[in-house]
């Protein structure tokens, strides 16, 4: 006996709902930190110098296998199968040499489903030839990866659909939604092995059963069912990576297992990858331009670079991930299953980085480049008394993403009822330390700077000392006084700073109940469906801090610390590719245990480090969603046109509780809270019109919301002062985030048109126009108010009263206090008048195997997405309207395949172009534009015998870079270098 998934779907032909489910049991995941590879416990006190790698390799490994012996209490489930397209019939676990087959069960599922989708599937377990999951969803129709930013370095793998932001879109498992373990910008796709996956849907015109979230489009991840298995299997993997920019290898191993049992009734699976993380990023940016009003009409005319900084980040982790499922049918009627997926990704993310700060003076080196309405740039100058430090900071980040799903599903010849049960977690932990040394921008200080960006090169930065020996221990010596100690301009101070970090959970449960109604074959209408379901969102984040108070600084070695920048060694910065001075950094190893070894620390601590226990809690957020939907399933029976036709009702409770600091506030630590509750009635529309066997037509009209995420409506205030000297009587920056409770979210109307042709078995050619009118819209802003206690909620913040009067005003783009202190104010409000979206696709798959050999080993997959980039209602300080943060107007993807029965490979290009992205605070910048990449990868596999297949693959073939700037590109913001891949991969099949 085999069951088919086809579940709840009504995908126009009358089919009614097979038997099917998934079981997987999953432990629940203690919560623990890593330092150094070692696991330790808050409060547990350890030498993480004592610390190796070694006995972490497989450990995580075996001890998640080993979890799915136990189910955990207290833990709800989830829908097992999401009901919009119909699977494969039978899946086995083969292997095959190519890209070939996977191509066409996606273009299969494509075909099949009951609205407008795209996807990618493999022909078994771990045969998605990218690095992770986001790699692979990039070849998607309309899919593009986000590298802007620090995410961009992690390789987080966040994916905006159709150009459009990443918050756009919703991501499901199976049909119920995933908790991010970084919630505030876009899911992390880079925290899941693609090997656990069997295809990833995007669903771009959702029906009336789907949760309400995904405008730009729904990314659904399925994982195998155990009773879709063909044929029993098991088989095991092996592979290394190598990183040509930071010269390390990477093991990797995967384990995957399929077996049926009483007579096909009971189906189980596992499958499994664990893999080594080591790579680096370099990152050459400037981080902040000065402007000037020329001609005094208000708009900057002339941009020089003021602040600049180079950053090496080394990261060295691990990264595992599981899926794994029992199914059972008692009956021909009855199915009842569980389904698990966990992934969690490890960091340990070492920085060195040099930085030239907001100098006395700047000498221009050379004539202003013209960049037309965007005003002119110096690229060229030397920076004089220039602010200096050379630090050394760790981040250790644990990422991690699970769901636990069971159903139980009964029908009949006329009626079809599900329940179901659901559970997920996202979850980011960080732990941080921060050690540095530097010279205050002071007159006299010595210190000059040749900085020049490159003028839109990018390998043409330069960023050299023209005095001062920034390799030379010696020069970065503080002498005899401890940490903040006013010194002498010619001498560098010392800082240590456990600063800790973040730990930021959010958890979803919900309880699911369906029930359809199937009608005749020769009935118009084939079924009638509806469900509700109810959703309990929770999201807290806590700030651990470190307290410095009491800690001995004045007895750390001064030259002995200090160690090589690590772009002098291996390859270089950024490959050789960029003229970056050689530097020193205090290494936050023996600083830490300097500290630890000369200070008398009692109470709690943290890593050996004193935690403070107030002022820890940020904000917490509730949120209970009771939804209820109906819709039509309808076939035309002689009339070729079928389809769908439904309604959503969402009705939401939220409440937000947070914290104000109580060494910003009078009175200490305040609690702050607010609540709100709003409801929308969501219509769709689906039809399918077969113009003949192999064209379709399709028509999709729905309306959604996105709800805001709950970074941006919290209801306290984040406030930071920072001071140029240690009696804290000179300012430098004031950074003020306000959250604002009573965001409500945005709404969209979708119009999309599909023509889909599929010429002959397995290929295909598809034309969709689409068309979002968004209202309601979320856009970031910044305030300059006349005076900052015109602002009701920073009324009562002393650390404030630093600034001179509170009086501000904006000079060009940057609000100041009346003694120059730079003020930042940001916050997000609605945009009422909202804006619409405009955009077509056209995707195209072609096997050539009707033609003679050897050219019918050929095929080609190519896609390209237009959108309208509707500009927003933010200018910069030049006067030039922005567009759309997260927009590239076009995206690529083209690839080149040939494969016969022992031997294939594959050329992968994609390109997408230029898009702009919103940045706060002093590390990243400001606003800028990332440009358009071209990225060109390699893989090739072999059939060695029955049961073994090879693979190698070369990732960033062309070894580019990301280049990002401010209006023009010879207005540099970044220059982001990561280098090449080479990975080599062994698969056999017992």
């Amino acid at each position: 006996m085999s069951f088919n998934s086809t579940g709840l779907s009504a995908t126009g032909h009358s089919r009614k709902p097979a038997n099917t489910i998934i079981v997987t049991p999953v432990a629940q995941v203690t919560r623990y930190q890593h330092i150094d590879c070692a696991t330790f416990n808050l409060g547990e006190e350890i030498n993480m110098n004592e610390v190796t790698c070694s006995s972490r390799v497989w450990l995580s490994s075996l001890v998640v296998l080993g979890s799915l012996l136990l189910l955990p209490s207290g833990v709800a489930f989830a829908q097992a199968d999401s009901p919009d397209v119909a699977q494969s019939d039978v899946i086995e676990e083969v292997i095959v040499v190519g890209v070939r087959r996977s191509l066409e069960i996606a273009l299969e599922n494509k075909r099949n489903a009951d609205s407008i989708m795209d996807g990618i599937a493999a022909e078994g377990i771990g045969r998605f030839p990218d690095l992770n999951l986001a790699e692979s969803l990039q070849r998607v129709t309309g899919v593009q990866i986000d590298t802007a930013g620090v995410g961009g370095d992690l390789r987080e793998g966040q994916i905006a659909i159709r150009g459009l932001p990443k918050t756009y879109s919703r991501t499901t498992y199976n049909g119920q939604t995933l908790a991010s373990p970084a919630f505030n910008d876009g899911f992390t796709f880079g925290v899941f092995e693609s090997d656990v996956v069997s295809a990833v849907n995007v669903i771009k015109s959702p029906t009336a059963r789907h949760d309400e979230g995904g405008l730009s489009g729904v990314i659904d991840i399925r994982t195998l069912r155990p009773l879709d298995i063909g044929e029993d299997f098991l088989s095991i993997g092996a592979e290394m990576d190598y990183e040509d920019l930071s010269q390390d290898t990477n093991p990797s191993g995967s384990l995957a297992w399929g077996h049926k049992f009483a007579d096909d009734r009971v189906g189980v699976f596992a499958s499994l990858k664990y893999s080594e993380q080591n790579f680096r990023t370099d990152d050459a940016r400037v981080t902040r331009y000065r402007s000037s009003d020329d001609d005094g009409d208000g708009l900057a005319d002339l941009y020089w670079p003021t602040r600049t900084r180079v950053v090496s980040r080394q990261m060295d982790g691990d990264r595992t991930s599981l899926a794994a499922g029992i199914e059972f049918a008692p009956r021909d009627n009855l199915r009842i299953g569980v389904l698990g997926l966990h992934s969690d990704r490890y960091l340990f993310n070492e920085m060195d980085m040099l930085r030239a700060w907001d100098p006395r003076s700047v000498v221009f080196q050379g004539p202003a480049v013209s960049g037309g309405s965007f005003g002119d740039t110096i690229t060229e100058l030397a920076m004089v008394n220039p602010d200096v430090n050379a630090e050394s900071r760790l981040f250790i980040d644990e990422y991690v993403s699970q769901a636990l799903t069971a159903d139980v599903e009964w029908s009949s010849d006329d009626w079809t009822a599900r329940g179901v049960l659901h559970y997920t977690k996202g979850e980011r932990d960080r732990f941080a330390l921060m050690s540095r040394r530097w010279f205050d921008n002071l007159a006299g200080n010595g210190i000059e700077v040749l900085l020049n960006t490159g003028a839109g090169s990018d390998d043409g930065y330069v960023l050299q000392s023209v005095s001062g020996d920034f390799s030379d221990p010696d020069f970065w010596s503080y002498g005899a006084d401890v940490n903040n100690n006013r010194r002498p301009p010619d001498e560098a101070r010392q800082r240590f700073l456990a600063s800790g970090g973040t730990d930021r959970e959010e958890t979803e449960t919900a309880f699911q109940f369906d029930l359809i109604r199937h009608f005749d074959s020769d009935s118009l209408v084939s079924s009638i469906e509806g469900g509700v379901k109810f959703r309990q969102f929770e999201r807290n984040q806590v700030l651990p801090s470190w307290s410095t108070a009491g800690l001995v600084l004045n007895t750390i070695d001064d030259i002995g610390v200090l160690r090589p920048h690590l772009g002098t060694g291996g390859s270089g910065f950024q490959g050789g590719g960029v003229d970056v001075v050689d530097y020193w950094v205090p290494d936050w190893r023996p600083v830490r245990d300097a500290v630890i070894s000369a200070s008398d620390i009692t109470g709690p601590t943290f890593g050996g480090l004193p935690l403070r226990i107030s002022n820890s809690r940020t904000f917490d957020t509730e949120r209970d969603i009771f939804s209820a939907y109906a819709m039509l399933n309808f076939d035309g029976g002689n009339v070729p046109i079928r389809g769908n036709i439904g309604v959503r009702y969402v009705d939401t409770n939220r409440a937000v509780d947070a914290y104000r600091r109580g060494d910003l506030v009078p009175g200490g630590e305040a609690q702050t809270s607010a609540e709100l509750d709003f409801s929308h009635t969501l219509p769709s529309l689906n039809v399918i019109w077969d113009l003949r066997d192999n064209l379709l037509l399709r028509f999709a009209y729905s309306e959604t919301i996105v709800r805001p995420n709950a970074h941006t409506f919290r209801a306290d205030q984040t406030v930071r002062v920072d001071f140029v000297d240690p009696e804290e009587t000179i300012l430098d920056d004031v950074t003020i985030r306000l959250g604002n409770p009573e965001l409500m979210p945005f709404e969209a109307e979708a119009y999309d048109f599909s023509l889909e042709w599929y010429n002959r078995e397995g290929s295909g050619v598809s034309l969709a126009l689409f068309r979002k009118e968004v209202v309601n819209g979320i856009d970031n802003r910044q305030l300059c108010p006349s005076s900052i206690f015109d602002i009701p909620a920073l009324s009562d913040y002393t650390a404030l009263d630093a600034l001179v009067s509170g009086d501000l005003t904006l000079i060009g783009d940057v609000c100041t206090d009346a003694a120059g202190t730079t003020v930042l104010i940001e916050d997000s409000v609605n945009v009422r008048e909202g804006f619409t979206i405009n955009g077509w696709e056209l995707g195209i798959l072609q096997n050539f195997d009707n033609l003679p050999a050897p050219w019918n080993g050929f095929g080609i997959q190519a896609n390209y997405t237009y959108v309208d980039t509707s500009e927003s209602a933010n200018f910069d300080a030049s006067g030039n309207r922005l567009p759309l943060t997260g927009v590239s107007e076009d995206t690529y993807n083209a690839i080149l395949y040939y494969e016969t029965d022992d031997w294939g490979a594959r050329l992968a290009y994609n390109n997408r172009s230029e898009y702009f992205v919103t940045f706060t605070g002093t590390f990243s910048g400001d606003d800028r534009y990332i440009a358009g990449r071209d990225r060109l990868d390699f893989s090739s596999s072999w059939r060695v015998n029955d049961n073994m297949t090879l693979r190698a693959e070369v990732f960033n073939v062309l070894d580019e870079v990301i280049t990002e700037y401010q209006g023009v590109e010879e207005r540099m913001r970044n220059i982001k270098y990561d280098g090449r891949i080479y990975t080599l991969a062994l698969r056999y099949r017992f």
